[in-house]
């Protein structure tokens, strides 16, 4: 997957926080972890029901999460407003298996 890096800022205030954005293309939303948004103080706002479906599953997990506001500077100085879910994780971690090339 594509990943940059940027600075976002919570809308309120001056809190910022570099970070490296993960890009998916394919989703129809933006998320925020819980531990990046409570550092930048961000304000949880309606809680939205999100229906998921993940890889080799064939049942729909429901879950709630809050939105919140936030603004990401772009490359010119100026920000771009955003609206993300806040999600307890946005990845988690893979057991890689050495390969063998022989």
């Amino acid at each position: 997957m594509q990943t940059a890096k940027a600075e976002i800022q919570n809308p309120t205030n001056a809190n910022t926080q570099p970070i490296r954005l993960l890009l998916d293309t394919g989703s129809q939303r933006t998320y925020i972890t819980e531990n990046l948004a409570e550092q930048l103080g961000l304000v949880n706002g309606d809680e939205q029901e999100i229906k998921l479906v993940t890889f080799g599953s064939k049942k729909t997990k429901v879950i709630k999460t809050p939105s919140t506001a936030l603004k990401i500077k772009l490359n010119n100085g100026k920000h771009l407003n955003v609206h993300a879910n806040i999600v307890p994780d946005i990845t988690g971690t893979i057991q890689r298996k050495p390969i063998s090339l022989q």
